[in-house]
């Protein structure tokens, strides 16, 4: 049979879903905006536009693989450090 959790079981529960969250609201958040401003400060039809403080579109989505990459690290990081504790 199973037991029912513990509040404190309940509580690590919580702050590990909550972190979670938070975290993928970030990163979301972050390469969404990115594509939005992209989209906005694009040049026209057939060339390439100047995103912002002169990054090209090809300079931005590096810079959004490397925020990604870095935002996955700290996800399995806090993953693994709740698991941990």
């Amino acid at each position: 049979m199973a037991t029912e959790p513990s509040s404190q079981d309940k509580e690590a529960f919580e702050l590990y879903e909550n972190g979670k969250h938070r975290r993928y609201n970030l990163l979301f958040s972050v390469n969404g905006g990115a594509f939005a401003i992209a989209k906005l400060l694009t040049g026209e039809l057939g060339k390439a536009g100047v995103v912002l403080g002169g990054l090209n579109m090809y300079e931005l989505s590096i810079g959004m693989i490397v925020f990604t990459l870095c935002m996955g690290f700290d996800i399995g990081a806090f993953g693994y450090n709740m698991r941990r504790d």
